[in-house]
C-alpha cells in the first residue's frame, strides 16, 4: 500500500480541480452531439416511413424531402387542374437525379402533366388566342425531357397559324385587286385550316369582308364613271357615293382618293371659269355645291370673286376700281386669296389699257376703211404683256375682217352679176372675177361657191347634148349604144353622176335582154330541167325593163309545157308527174290546174300498194 502510494505523483488540490472540470466539459459536449445526431436520424427515419398530410406539404423542408414525398405532394398540386399547379408539380420532382430509382415514375407523371398544360393551350389556340396559348405553355420548364412535347406543339400551332395568316393575306390581295372569284376560293380554304377559330370565325369574317368589298367596289366603280363624265352634278354624286364607304372597309382609302380627285376636278373647273372670266358660269357652278363638300367653306370667297370679276368686265375704269376693292376683301388665309391677288394685279394693269381700247372701239364704230385702220393702230398700242392684249387682238382681227369684206364685196357683186348671164363667156368672166378674192379672206368661201356654180353651168352646157343623145338611143332600146354614148361624159363633171345613173339603168335593160335570150335557148330543148331553169331565169327579169312583158308571156308558155309533160308522165309514173307539176310557178294560169292534178295523182298513189320515192329534179 505504502509503495503504491509512493509511485503515484503527488497532485496538488488545484490540479485535481482543473482535471475534473475538463472531463465534465467533454462529457457535456459528447452528450449534445449524441442528442443532435439521434434527433436528426429519428426525424429522417420518421419522414421516410410516414408521408405528410396534404395540408403539411407547404411545410415540408424540401432539401431533405424524399422522392416519395415530392411525388406525393406533386400529385396533390396537380389536383388543382391549373397550369401553376402542374408547373409546381414538375418543379417538385424534376430535382431528382437521373439515376434515382423513382425516375421513370417521375418522367411518366411529368409527361402527363405537360400534356394537361398542352391541352389547355390547345383550347386557347382553337379559340384564336395563340399568343395566350404560347405564353401558357412557355411556363413549362425548358430543361425537362418532356419539354420536347412543348416544342413540337408550339411548332404545330405556329405552322397552322402562319398558314392561315398567309391565306388571309392572299384574300386581302385578291380583294385589293378585285379578283372576287379567287378571293372566295381562298376564303373557302380557311375551312380546312386545323383551327376552329380560323375555320369558322375568320372564315365568316372573310366572306363578309369580300361581299362588302365587292359591293363597295361596285359603288366606287360607278362613282369613278361619274367622275369621268366631268360635269358638276356627276362629280357631286360621285363624292356622295364615295362618302357612303365605311371607314373600316378595305375600299375606304380608295374612296378618300376618289373624293380628293372629285374635289380637285371641281377646283379645276372653278379655276377654268376664273381664267376665262366666265363669272356667270362660275356663279352657276358655285350654286350647285352643297355644304358637305370640302370646297363649300370657301364658297363665299369665290362668290366675292365673281362679284369683283363682273364689275371688272364692265370695261370701265370705275368698274375695275370697284373690282379691285371687292377682291381685296378676301383674307390671306383663304385658299381663294391667291387667285384674288392674281386678278387684282391683272386689273391694275388693265386699268391702264381700258381707255385705250375704249377709244379704239369708238373710232371703229364709224365703219369706214380709214376709221377701222385708225382703230387698229390705236389697239396695237396695248403691248403683249398686258392683260387686255388678247382682247385687243380679237378686236383687231374683227376690224381687219370688216376691212377685207368692204374691199372684196364689190368684186363679189360683179362676179355674181356676170354669173347671171346665159353664155359660157359670161360664166368664164364670173369665174375670173371671183378668183380675185384670195384665200383666208372672209368672202373667199362665197367666191369659191360662185366659181363652182359657174363651172357646173359650163360643164352642163357642154355635156347636155351628149346625155340627150344617149337618152334618145335608149328610147330606141339601143342599150349598148346609149351606154357607150353616156360614157363619153368624164367623171367629176356636172352631169357625170346623172350619166352614171342612166348607164346603170340601161345596163339592167341590157342584162334583162340577155337573160331572156338565154331562157329561150334553154326552153328550146323542151326538157323538164331546162324548162324549169328557163322559168327561174326569166323570173329574175325586173318588171320595169322593156322585156318584162315578154318574159311573163314566156313563163306562161313554159308552165303550160310543164303541165302537158306532167299529164303525159302520169300515165306511167305518178311520182315523177307530181314532181314535174310542182315546178310550175305560182301566179301562172297553169298553176291551179297543176295543183288539181297533183291532188288526184296523190290519191291514186295512196290507193296503190306500191310506194315510190319522191322524184328530185336535177
Amino acid at each position: 500500500m505504502s509503495q503504491s502510494s509512493t509511485d503515484q505523483p503527488n497532485l496538488q488540490p488545484e490540479e485535481i480541480r482543473q482535471k475534473d472540470y475538463t472531463l465534465t466539459i467533454f462529457f457535456i459536449c459528447a452528450s449534445i452531439v449524441m442528442l443532435v445526431a439521434g434527433g436528426v436520424g429519428f426525424f429522417a427515419t420518421s419522414r421516410l416511413l410516414n408521408l405528410p398530410k396534404a395540408e403539411s406539404c407547404p411545410k415540408v423542408f424540401w432539401p431533405l424531402a424524399s422522392a416519395s414525398v415530392r411525388l406525393y405532394c406533386a400529385q396533390l398540386a396537380t389536383q388543382k387542374h391549373t397550369v401553376s399547379g402542374w408547373v409546381e408539380a414538375i418543379n417538385m420532382v424534376e430535382v431528382l437525379p437521373e439515376d434515382h430509382p423513382m425516375r421513370s415514375e417521375v418522367e411518366r407523371n411529368v409527361k402527363a402533366w405537360v400534356r394537361e398544360i398542352l391541352d389547355q393551350g390547345e383550347t386557347l389556340f382553337q379559340s384564336g388566342k395563340i399568343d395566350q396559348a404560347l405564353e401558357l405553355v412557355n411556363q413549362v420548364p425548358n430543361q425537362i425531357l418532356a419539354y420536347e412535347l412543348v416544342k413540337e406543339q408550339k411548332a404545330v400551332w405556329q405552322s397552322i397559324w402562319q398558314e392561315a395568316e398567309s391565306k388571309e393575306k392572299q384574300i386581302e390581295h385578291y380583294i385589293d385587286t378585285r379578283n372576287w372569284s379567287q378571293a372566295f376560293r381562298e376564303a373557302a380554304q380557311l375551312t380546312s385550316v386545323q383551327n376552329q377559330y380560323w375555320s369558322t370565325v375568320k372564315y365568316e369574317e372573310s366572306l363578309n369582308q369580300i361581299q362588302l368589298a365587292r359591293s363597295e367596289s361596285s359603288k366606287l366603280e360607278s362613282a369613278y364613271a361619274l367622275v369621268e363624265t366631268g360635269d358638276v352634278e356627276s362629280l357631286l354624286e360621285a363624292m356622295a357615293e364615295a362618302k357612303k364607304i365605311n371607314p373600316t372597309s378595305s375600299a375606304y382609302q380608295e374612296a378618300k382618293q376618289l373624293i380628293d380627285l372629285a374635289n380637285n376636278n371641281l377646283l379645276k373647273m372653278i379655276q377654268t371659269k376664273v381664267e376665262s372670266r366666265d363669272w356667270e358660269g362660275l356663279q352657276e357652278l358655285l350654286s350647285k355645291i352643297p355644304e358637305e363638300v370640302e370646297l363649300s367653306e370657301n364658297i363665299e370667297d369665290w362668290r366675292q370673286l365673281v362679284a369683283a370679276g363682273t364689275m371688272a368686265d364692265e370695261g370701265t375704269v370705275a368698274g375695275i376700281e370697284e373690282a379691285i376693292a371687292l377682291a381685296e376683301v378676301i383674307e390671306s388665309k383663304s385658299p381663294v386669296y391667291y387667285e384674288a391677288q392674281k386678278l387684282i394685279n391683272r386689273w391694275e394693269l388693265e386699268s391702264e389699257n381700258v381707255e385705250t381700247l375704249g377709244e379704239a372701239r369708238k373710232i371703229a364704230q364709224k365703219g369706214s376703211i380709214e376709221d377701222l385702220s385708225k382703230a387698229i393702230e390705236e389697239a396695237k398700242l396695248i403691248s403683249a404683256f398686258h392683260p387686255r392684249y388678247q382682247e385687243a387682238q380679237t378686236e383687231i382681227s374683227q376690224w381687219n375682217r370688216q376691212i377685207q369684206i368692204i374691199e372684196d364685196q364689190p368684186i363679189l357683186e360683179q362676179a355674181e352679176k356676170l354669173s347671171r348671164g346665159v353664155t359660157v363667156n359670161a360664166w368664164l368672166e364670173a369665174i375670173t372675177q371671183a378668183s380675185l378674192i384670195r384665200a383666208n379672206r372672209p368672202l373667199y368661201p362665197r367666191a369659191q361657191n360662185l366659181i363652182l356654180e359657174n363651172h357646173n353651168k359650163i360643164e352642163t352646157t357642154q355635156d347636155q347634148p351628149i346625155l340627150t343623145q344617149a337618152i334618145r338611143l335608149a328610147e330606141q332600146e339601143n342599150w349598148t349604144g346609149a351606154i357607150a354614148k353616156a360614157q363619153e361624159i368624164p367623171s367629176g363633171r356636172a352631169l357625170s353622176q346623172q350619166a352614171q345613173e342612166k348607164i346603170s339603168l340601161w345596163q339592167q335593160q341590157l342584162n334583162a335582154q340577155d337573160n331572156l335570150l338565154e331562157a329561150n335557148r334553154l326552153a328550146a330543148s323542151n326538157r323538164v330541167s331546162d324548162l324549169n331553169k328557163a322559168i327561174q331565169l326569166a323570173s329574175q327579169i325586173p318588171s320595169y325593163t322593156s322585156v318584162a312583158a315578154a318574159s311573163q308571156e314566156s313563163i306562161e308558155a313554159w308552165s303550160n309545157q310543164l303541165l302537158t309533160k306532167a299529164q303525159e308522165t302520169a300515165d306511167y309514173d305518178l311520182t315523177e308527174a307530181i314532181n314535174i307539176a310542182s315546178l310550175i310557178p305560182r301566179g301562172t294560169s297553169a298553176y291551179n290546174s297543176a295543183r288539181t292534178y297533183v291532188e288526184i295523182w296523190r290519191k291514186k298513189q295512196s290507193q296503190s300498194p306500191l310506194s315510190f320515192p319522191e322524184y328530185q329534179e336535177n
